[in-house]
């Protein structure tokens, strides 16, 4: 039976595929039968691609039935090196960030003990990021405000603008000078305009 095969190669058999997911090995058996998972992750004896017979069968067998993938086994974390060790509590030393029991931090810590000085290295860094750009954010209830005076000095400009224009336009000879009034005075409004609004927000 093809279930009962070993796996070479990364490939896994029936039995070991069905661990897996989890399910039972007929399960994943009948899966095959019924070409739920094709031969883009089958070959016939192995599950040679785990990921696409998930995305064909696996994932949707877990949603139906409610199960989770077995959790991977967990990684062995090498030992840091020694010269790793000292490097990062040296750097925590020279810093003046960290104390230990009062005094500097001794070079000879473990792994553990090093990985926490070197997070606690990085939470000091985003900190002091933070810290400098505080400077540059500004609360939205003060910008609001700010474009609301902004926005009544604008309707006052508009309210205005008839009585601005309507002399040089009535005054105008002729349509073309009528229109480079109108537009003269259509500029002029825009700087002011822009004008208040910068004066607003600075």
């Amino acid at each position: 039976m093809a279930g009962k095969k070993k796996a070479t190669d990364g490939r896994l058999s029936i039995r070991q595929y069905a661990a897996t997911v989890p399910c039972s090995h007929v399960a994943v058996k009948k899966a095959i039968d019924a070409g739920k998972i094709s031969s883009s992750a089958w070959d016939g004896e192995y599950i040679y691609d785990k990921a696409e017979a998930d995305r064909e069968w696996g994932d949707i067998f877990r949603i139906k039935e409610g199960v989770t993938a077995p959790a991977p086994p967990p990684v062995q974390v090498p030992e840091m090196p020694v010269a790793v060790r000292q490097e990062t509590v040296k750097k925590a030393n020279e810093d003046g960030i960290l104390k230990w029991d009062g005094g500097p931090v001794p070079t000879g810590l473990n792994y553990k003990e090093a990985l926490r000085v070197s997070e606690i290295l990085k939470a000091e860094n985003s900190r002091i990021k933070n810290d400098e750009l505080i400077g540059l954010l500004v609360r939205k209830s003060d910008i609001e405000k700010q474009l609301f005076v902004a926005g009544l000095e604008m309707r006052k400009m508009f309210e205005r603008f008839p009585q601005i224009v309507v002399d040089n336009v009535i005054g105008a000879k002729n349509r073309t000078e009528a229109l480079r009034a109108l537009d003269d005075g259509i500029v002029e409004l825009l700087d002011k305009m822009t004008a208040a609004i910068t004066a607003a927000l600075s």
